[in-house]
Formats: C-alpha cells, sequence, structure tokens
C-alpha cells in the first residue's frame, strides 16, 4: 500500500510542478525537468548500487552474476522490464535480491519521461477534455492492472500500464 500511496502523490506533486512551470513561463522545459529529477534521484542511486555491488564482491560472491543484470537495469530505469522479462517475482523471499526495491523507481521514472509530453499535449490541445483523457487512461490502466493481477502477476506488478492509474490519480 505505501508505494501505491507514494505513486499518487508524486503523480500530485509532478502535476504541481509542471503547472506551475507552465504558468510562470508559459512553457514546459522538458530538458529542466528531466536534469531535476536525475539531479535528485541519481547520485542516491549510484551510491546505493556501489554499496550493495561492493558488499556482493565481498560477501555475496555467487550473487554477483545474477548482480550484474540488474545493475545495468537499475542504471538505465527499465529495471521493472528486467524483472519481468526475467520471471523474478517481486515476492519470492527465497532469494536474495537486494535491489528488488528499485522496480518503483523505474516505474516513477518512465512516468517521468512520458508524462510532461502527455502533459503538454492535454494542457495545449485538449485543454477542454484534459481531465476526461486523464481518467478514461487511468480507468483502462485500472483495468489492466485488475486483468493482470490473475493472468499475469509480474505485469500487474512491475509493469508501468498497470501501475500509471495511480500516478495518474496523484
Amino acid at each position: 500500500l505505501g508505494v501505491e500511496v507514494f505513486f499518487v502523490i508524486s503523480g500530485y506533486l509532478i502535476t504541481l510542478l509542471l503547472l506551475t512551470e507552465s504558468e510562470q513561463h508559459g512553457r514546459i522545459n522538458f530538458r529542466a525537468f528531466w536534469m531535476r529529477r536525475a539531479r535528485r534521484l541519481l547520485p542516491a542511486m549510484w551510491t546505493l548500487l556501489l554499496g550493495v555491488t561492493i558488499y556482493c564482491s565481498l560477501f555475496e560472491r555467487e550473487e554477483l552474476g545474477k548482480l550484474r543484470g540488474d545493475v545495468i537495469a537499475a542504471l538505465i530505469y527499465v529495471f521493472n522490464w528486467f524483472k519481468i522479462w526475467a520471471g523474478d517475482s517481486y515476492f519470492d523471499a527465497s532469494a536474495l535480491d537486494p535491489l528488488r526495491h528499485l522496480w518503483s523507481l523505474a516505474v516513477e521514472e518512465q512516468f517521468y519521461l512520458l508524462y510532461p509530453v502527455g502533459f503538454l499535449i492535454l494542457t495545449r490541445f485538449l485543454k477542454r477534455w484534459a481531465l476526461a483523457c486523464v481518467l478514461f487512461v487511468a480507468f483502462l490502466s485500472f483495468a489492466f492492472a485488475q486483468w493482470a493481477a490473475y493472468e499475469q502477476p509480474n505485469f500487474a506488478f512491475y509493469f508501468l500500464p498497470a501501475r500509471i492509474w495511480e500516478l495518474l490519480v496523484g
């Protein structure tokens, strides 16, 4: 439940930032937006990846082969896709998976990449229909997540289209 609440709050804050910038400057500087996100998130993630890699190199050497893919996927913000591809369940408590939590950061970063463009399209070209479009996409995402929960649980958990409704509710 904590991740869902975090996604809602994140969606709200990002929308607020984009609205404020659009109202103050009459446009959205995508490069500045993405650079602010990178400056806020990358240093902590790089430190985490370095620390986990050093720890596994010293104390969990048998995990290094698996860790390599996780680190690369985390660095390029596709950790959620990598976990789907690898067939790794978030709920498999038997496996050492020190970066397991980075799936949510990948989902959030993918949202940060797509949402400002969608926001611009909605506010510039579909102004009158913006809220209806957001609610429709959120509904489709929620419906997909419910279907996926039964058919493909990893998709329901890791996949941006199954999670975007939480960000859009914000």
